[in-house]
Order: C-alpha cells, then structure tokens, then sequence
C-alpha cells in the first residue's frame, strides 16, 4: 500500500520520531510510506523507508510521493490538528481516499489552555469568539475537529483516556507507541560519556530527554526543583537532560533550580540511547490533569526498554505497571512526592533490580514496534476493505 502519513509538525519533533518508527517497519513489509510534516523547517532526511514532501509539492501532484507512482491508498493522519484537517481536506477534493486518524493529545484541552478558556462550554465559546481570536493552525478547533472526525473511517487514540474524548458513537482503537527493542535495550553504561560530561560515579544520575514547550514548562521544572531536594537530603544527584529549548528559559525557574543540572541542548538521535545507558532512574514528571491523562511521551518506552527503574504519573501506561515491580507511580507529581521515590530505589538494591528487569518486561510486552505496528496495519486493512466495498 501507498500510505501518506499528515503531520501536524516538523521533522525535529517527537512525534515525527514516533511516526517514523512505525513507518520504517511498515517499509520492512513491503508498503511505501510517505510524510507531510506542516509546521517546522524542513531539515534533512534521507532514510529510505520514509519518504518527506511538502504540501505544495503533493497538492500539485498526488502521484509525486511513491515509486509506483500512484496516489496514496491510505491518508494517515497525525492527530486532528487545523493544519492537518485543511491539508487532508484538501487532498480528498482531489482524490477521495481511505482516512485514518491517530491522536495523541486532548486537543480540547490543548486549546483550552491556550485560549485560557475554563473547560465548560468550550466549542460554544470558541464558537462565539473565534473571529476575536483565532487558534493557530498548529492547535485544533474543537468544532472542525470533531466533523472532521466524524467523516474518519478509522480512528485509533494513543490512550484509553481520550477515547472518552471522541464525540458520541465513534468507536477507536487503542494504539500504543513502539520501539526498536534492539535499539533499545539493556546496556552498561558508557565510561566515555561519563568522563565527557564529568560525572562522578558517586552521583546518581537522572536522564531526561525532552523539549520544552508551553505545556511541560511546569512538569520540567518540578524534575529540576526535585533533583535540588535530593542533594539537600543528602543524595548526590545530578540531572543530564537533553532537548529543544534550554531550562533556563521555563518561566519562574530560578538558579538554584538549575544548580544540578546539566543540560545538552539537542543531541543526534544515535546518540540518545548511550546518553539513557547512564540513568540510575528515570523520572516522568507531570501533575494531574487531562494532558497528562491522554499523552503518552516516547521517552517511556525508551528508557523501559533500555530497563531503566522508572517512575511514572500513576495515569495513562502508569495505570498499567505492576507497581514496585515494572515501575513505581507518582499521584501528584510534586518535587517532594517523586524525591521520595527517588529515595527509595537508590536505598534499596532489591527494588531496584526488580524495577529494573520489570521495566524490560513491560516494554517487551506493550512497546515493541513489531507487534505494534501489525495492529496498525490490521486496521488499516479493515479500513480499507471496509472503504471499497
């Protein structure tokens, strides 16, 4: 199959890392697989599996993306974000064709946050000042997105949380993120790397990689402020985080937040699991809400599968670890709650073999790219069938 895949962002994100995951195992299949990243620049990228186009470029020739030449048998689109349902409208004027629709966020509250819209009523109050204020193409209108997913032939959510988010009487699935488990696996840690960011082997080090963006500033910071109270209980600790946007620019973070923390800046993505091989913990911070409820960032199936002791919000895959054994979950996400858990696995040898080999296990059983992907393409294939009877 010919299979297009829309994306709301550019090459640099993660989302596209995610898509390309899937896609590359998609070419190992045998299907030709195409990408329209719509915000961002447009940075290189050679990989075979995974051919990147502009709007302008496909819009004026539906046959430009594939080898054979055709068009796309199956329009994959990234999340329902306004850049994503114009592109895809657009195409479908020209070439009726197949759609499925992934999401990995609650959009509505996305837009809610950034509108700074209380949560009641909000299709009706973008509805009445949407010519005030218009939402950025890279965000969703609540009321588009939902007849846009309407006309979905099929649909999948990256959490159970946001199929409750759909609008009455669609059905999706559920489909979760992978990994090369290959790629990421179990490793020692790398004493050249060690030596290079001048890491004391007493330290316990905290990897985090991530960007900064208007919707994580906080969560980030409580990762920084939670490393501050590890060292002042006594714990030598040291935070190496990688990603777009330094942490000095989160808004209200102080110095003596950043006091022991070394951030990298963006690193090549090769680079990235030698950079997880020297965690003693991985932390995912994130306090409760509907953000959090629905994501399901990448970096979890990473640092799982490279069986590193992890501590998650006790919400989306964090509902799912036996606790204690395949990860240990946080409630509210304070600075003081995921120190104490820190705490724990770095007094504890047993917990923390146990987490350690729980964590490989998990991953194992709900991130492998493989077993993912014959989801998606089972799916895709229903849809198809279903779409030429």
């Amino acid at each position: 199959m010919n299979i297009l895949f829309v994306l709301y962002g550019g090459v640099e994100t993660n989302s596209f890392l995610c898509l390309s995951r899937f896609a590359k195992e998609l070419h190992r299949r045998g299907h030709r697989c195409a990408v329209v990243p719509l915000r961002g620049k447009m940075k290189p990228w050679e990989e075979p599996y995974l051919k990147v186009f502009k709007a302008q470029q496909i819009l004026k020739n539906l046959g430009i993306c594939f080898e054979n030449g055709k068009r796309a048998d199956v329009i994959h689109a990234w999340t329902p974000r306004q850049n994503v349902v114009d592109f895809v409208l657009k195409y479908q004027k020209a070439e009726p064709t197949p759609l499925f629709v992934f999401s990995e966020d609650d959009e509505e509250w996305l837009v809610q946050q950034w509108m700074k819209l209380p949560s009641q009523g909000i299709c009706e109050k973008i509805k009445n000042i949407f010519c005030i204020k218009k939402i950025p193409p890279y965000l969703s209108d609540p009321l588009q997105m939902k007849s846009f997913l309407r006309v979905a032939n099929s649909i999948a959510v990256i959490t159970p949380a946001l199929q409750k988010k759909l609008p009455a009487g669609l059905s999706s699935d559920v489909l979760t993120l992978g990994v090369d488990l290959k790629e990421f696996f179990p490793r020692t840690a790398v004493s050249s790397l060690q030596k290079k960011y001048h890491l004391d082997s007493a330290e316990k080090v905290i990897v985090y990689c991530g960007g900064v963006g208007p919707f994580t500033e906080a969560s980030i910071k409580d990762l920084c402020q939670m490393v501050t109270l590890l060292n002042q209980r006594g714990y030598r600790t040291r935070l190496v985080r990688s990603g777009i946007r330094s942490l000095s620019t989160i808004d209200g973070i102080k110095k003596e937040d950043l006091k022991y923390v070394l951030d990298l800046g963006i690193l090549p993505r090769e680079e990235i699991p030698e950079l997880m091989s020297l965690a003693d913990v991985f932390v995912q911070p994130g306090r409760p809400s509907p953000f959090e409820e629905g994501r399901l960032p990448c970096k979890i199936a990473e640092f799982m599968a490279m069986g590193i002791p992890t501590i998650l919000p006790h919400c989306n895959i964090g509902l799912l670890v036996q606790e204690r054994q395949e990860a240990m979950t946080h409630k509210t996400g304070t600075a003081e709650e995921m120190s104490s858990l820190c705490e724990q696995i770095f007094t504890d040898p047993l917990l923390e073999t146990l987490l350690r080999k729980g964590a490989r296990q998990f991953a194992e059983k709900y991130f492998d790219i493989k077993k993912n992907t014959d989801q998606l393409e089972r799916q895709i294939r229903r849809m198809c069938d279903s779409y030429h009877l």
